[in-house]
């Protein structure tokens, strides 16, 4: 059998100091006692035992039965152990959704800065390779933020419209012209097409139909372009079917001779595609 030295050091190493330990241990051992009689056989100073008492009350890892004196009663150790662990767990959600929503944040502004630094001392790179999902769909919404004038979309069913929706919305409230290139649905697989179609209904409504449509048999890249007549920027990718989407890459690039050349080619698709689905 465990001493109850061995069971408070346990205790401690949960989280608990000195005092709390010995005042759960002591407590779970003699089932219910007061104050001073948890001071007296835990060794616990009868004013840090008050403290700590309360403390542990107001956690909900003891209970207390008011009298002259109080009271304090044990938890069972199995619905102690429990609460410990759901406080732990708490903690740990609110934790990772603190972090995550700062990482969110830092993405978006790194994202934005990220080698703008080195632009005038050094020619940058004709590319920077980013993978796809989410690092891509931050890169998307940036470059909606981004747009002042133009935005050209290739896609075969622009699925991840939900995702990026706010942004482009607000690009058309800024007064950015958005044209979308979508491949025709008879290309597509069932699954593809009503997810086509259910995203160009999103995309009518979202934007009062003014957002401009068209489709096309052939979709060489997917992504978009910006501005391309002044300082642009482009991300794009290329279909590779046999590749699992998780190990897929995407193309961010600023570079102004790459970008017209995506634009000419999208402008070419444009006028050959139809607005008839």
């Amino acid at each position: 059998m465990d001493s109850l030295d061995e069971i408070i050091h346990r205790f401690m190493d949960m989280g608990f100091n000195k005092y709390e330990a010995s005042i759960l241990v002591y407590l779970i051992y003699l089932g219910e006692a007061s104050a001073l009689e948890l001071s007296r056989v835990s060794g616990v100073p009868a004013p840090k035992t008050y403290v700590t008492l309360s403390k542990l009350q107001g956690l909900g890892f003891i209970k207390a039965r008011p009298g002259r004196p109080s009271i304090y009663i044990s938890l069972k150790p199995s619905e102690l152990i429990e609460r410990i662990i759901g406080r732990y767990r708490r903690q740990y959600e609110e934790t990772l959704s603190r972090i995550k929503k700062i990482g969110d944040e830092l993405l978006r502004k790194t994202s934005h800065i990220y080698l703008r630094g080195k632009e005038k001392s050094r020619r940058s790179p004709l590319i920077r390779i980013i993978s796809v999902g989410d690092a891509s769909e931050e890169e998307t919404k940036t470059l909606y933020r981004e747009a002042r004038k133009e935005i050209m979309i290739l896609t075969q069913a622009f699925e991840y419209y939900p995702r990026v929706r706010n942004e482009l919305i607000e690009a058309l409230r800024r007064g950015v012209e958005v044209k979308v290139l979508f491949k025709k649905p008879d290309t597509l697989t069932k699954k593809q097409k009503e997810i086509q179609k259910n995203i160009l209904n999103m995309l009518r409504n979202d934007s009062n139909n003014k957002i401009q449509i068209k489709f096309t048999e052939e979709v060489p890249l997917r992504g978009c372009i910006i501005d391309p007549l002044e300082n642009g920027e482009a991300l794009f990718l290329v279909e590779e079917k046999n590749i699992p989407f998780e190990y897929r890459e995407a193309a961010l690039t600023t570079n102004r001779g790459l970008i017209k050349s995506l634009s000419l080619m999208f402008n070419m698709i444009w006028e050959k595609a139809t607005t008839n689905q």
